[in-house]
């Protein structure tokens, strides 16, 4: 009767001990800025990304540095989806209609070190209302091209 008591006692303690995640999640961004125009460009006259320059437009970036864990042989991987609106727009809305006159495109690099070109989004809704001084709230549901990937999210751009 010991030994059952003490294999009880021992298979509590191991699973009330909990392993540490050597794993770090994913890393969300949310910002805009303002003065701003989206590029595109070849770095090395490779593959085809974007960059914020100089403008006179504002510029919502969706950020995510995917999962990371000790281990693996390759880095995480990241997206990202940027598009412009007007200045001193206070919302907007883009459609299936309007969207492919925007500049909105999606980004991709894999954890190898690996890219895709910037895909121009074609299809979908992304709309916008300014709720503060430095505070927009976006939502999004657009289709990633070539990859039939959707993407979506609601969630409020902090002024950067």
């Amino acid at each position: 009767m010991k030994q059952l008591g003490g294999l009880v006692l021992a298979a509590l303690i191991l699973m009330g001990c909990k392993k540490s995640d050597s794993c770090t999640p994913a890393q969300y961004s949310y910002i805009y800025q303002e003065k701003k125009r989206i590029d595109t460009i070849r770095p090395g006259g490779y593959f085809l990304a974007t960059q914020i320059n100089p403008g006179n437009s504002i510029v919502f970036s969706y950020d995510v540095v995917g999962r990371f864990c000790k281990g693996w042989s390759d880095g995480p991987s990241s997206e990202n989806l940027v598009f412009e609106a007007v200045p001193q727009a206070t919302h907007f809305e883009y459609s299936s209609n309007n969207i492919k006159d925007v500049q909105c495109y999606y980004d991709y690099y894999a954890g190898d070190g690996s890219n895709i070109d910037a895909l121009k989004i074609l299809q979908g809704t992304i709309s916008g209302v300014k709720i503060s001084e430095n505070t927009w709230r976006i939502e999004a549901r657009v289709l990633i091209p070539n990859m039939n990937k959707p993407l979506t999210f609601n969630h409020t751009f902090k002024l950067q």
